[in-house]
């Protein structure tokens, strides 16, 4: 399943990520900023696993929808974290 996950470097968003990954899904997270990439080790995480990172500001709708348009999931998990 190909999972999009918004608040990929928050802590229940990362943790959300790992158990989807380990379950062997794809996902796409988005973070906020890039520099926030190597909170709780995410580049390392993406790298190792079939993930992919979306910078992306969620208070802009136009770059979410492109950002989830671009990946086409089926699911969307949405965190509250990081706003």
């Amino acid at each position: 399943m190909r999972i999009y996950v918004t608040g990929g470097n928050g802590f229940i968003g990362f943790r959300f990520i790992k158990h989807a990954l380990h379950q062997g899904h794809t996902v796409c997270a988005s973070i906020r900023g890039k520099m926030d990439i190597n909170i709780y080790g995410l580049s390392q995480v993406s790298r190792e696993n079939k993930m992919t990172i979306a910078g992306c500001d969620i208070r802009e709708y136009g770059d979410v929808l492109r950002s989830i348009s671009s990946f086409d999931p089926d699911l969307l998990k949405v965190t509250l974290l990081n706003l």
